[in-house]
Formats: structure tokens, C-alpha cells, sequence
């Protein structure tokens, strides 16, 4: 955290606008997955440590018993919650912290 601190004052001091924005993304990331895992139901837990493992949609509905409707709608939430767009940016959120 402290080193994303440091990127953002030294980014900020050089108007480096686009690693800035990259960065403040990382703060609030480094802030929010702690926050996020506590808000996730149960449900939306299984389908966030499926996702993150590499599964499908289609496959996260076999495994779990669920229709792919059903994945979706948890997929979008735990999406919001973190605050990812994309299944990488989940699976990097859902990496315990060092």
C-alpha cells in the first residue's frame, strides 16, 4: 500500500495522468477486497473463487448446480462489489494479501 502511495505522489508530481488513474484504481482495489469478500453472500462467494480459478459461466452452472442465469446475476454483483470490469481483475481480488 505504501509503495501505491508513493506511485501516486510521484506520478501525481510529474503529471503522469494515465499511470495516475491506473493507480488510484490499485488504492481503492487494495481497500476494497477485504471489504468486498465480507459483503459476498454465499452464493456469490462460490461463483467469485470459481471464476477466479479459470471457469466458465457454463461450467460454474454445472459445477454448482445453478442455471448460467443464475451465475450471471452473481457475476454482476460480485463484479460491483469488488469494483472490476473483468474476470482477471476478480481473480487478482480474490488473491489473499501479502
Amino acid at each position: 500500500m505504501t509503495a501505491l502511495s508513493e506511485a501516486f505522489d510521484l506520478f501525481a508530481a510529474h503529471g503522469a495522468h494515465f499511470y495516475l488513474r491506473n493507480v488510484e484504481r490499485e488504492l481503492h482495489r487494495a481497500d476494497a477486497p477485504a471489504d468486498a469478500r465480507d459483503s459476498l453472500t454465499k452464493a456469490e462467494h462460490r461463483v467469485a473463487l470459481l471464476v477466479s480459478e479459470g471457469y466458465t459461466n457454463q461450467s460454474v452452472a454445472l459445477a454448482l448446480g445453478v442455471s448460467v442465469h443464475t451465475v450471471n446475476t452473481h457475476l454482476r454483483a460480485v463484479f460491483r462489489k469488488f469494483g472490476v470490469r473483468s474476470r482477471v481483475q476478480l481473480a487478482n481480488a480474490m488473491r489473499p494479501h501479502e
